[in-house]
């Protein structure tokens, strides 16, 4: 008989539910894909871009000045973040 044609391989496009959000021992983040097994230190892009979330920002005054830090990515700045509450 004739040989069987070979299964036509189906293109595997990653999407953001096979990748999980991990953290080493220092607590830095990393990624994890379940269905690759591939780990990587940059966010990745089925990810999207990160949300801000405004429950993350906190206003600190020091002395005079007034600014604003978000407590999940460590960023600073000195104008109140949109949709800031408090």
């Amino acid at each position: 008989g004739a040989a069987a044609a070979p299964a036509a391989q189906k293109a595997v496009v990653p999407s953001a539910s096979d990748w999980e959000e991990c953290a080493d021992e220092d607590g830095t983040k990393y990624y994890y894909n379940k269905v690759t097994g591939v780990s990587q230190w940059e966010r990745p892009e089925e990810f999207g871009a990160p949300k801000k979330q405004y429950s993350d920002w906190e206003k600190i005054v020091d002395g005079e000045d007034v600014y604003y830090y978000n407590k999940r990515t460590n960023e600073s700045q000195w104008e109140r973040p949109a949709g800031f509450q408090g």
